[in-house]
């Protein structure tokens, strides 16, 4: 198998590679986290009050279509029952 000589080989997936060349990789990677960093900055993120209405929230609507669901069972392994 060939291989460029002043390159490295990137693995993305099982027997999938990329030939980046020496050097270019790291300028990218540096590239890429300081552009993650300014998008981070751009994010609205909750404040406390917010997360706990969302958190509730979320919380009760598990809760309710788990219940729902066990209740959902119940009828219908009753009516296997009865067949």
């Amino acid at each position: 198998m060939y291989f460029a000589p002043n390159c490295d080989i990137l693995y993305l997936h099982v027997g999938v590679f990329i030939l980046v060349k020496k050097g270019d990789f790291m300028k990218k990677i540096k590239n890429f986290l300081s552009e993650v960093k300014k998008e981070l900055g751009k994010v609205k993120w909750p404040n406390r009050k917010d997360m706990v209405k969302y958190s509730i929230a979320t919380i009760s609507f598990v809760i309710f279509f788990a219940v729902f669901f066990y209740i959902i069972d119940l009828g219908v392994a009753f009516i296997k029952t009865l067949v």
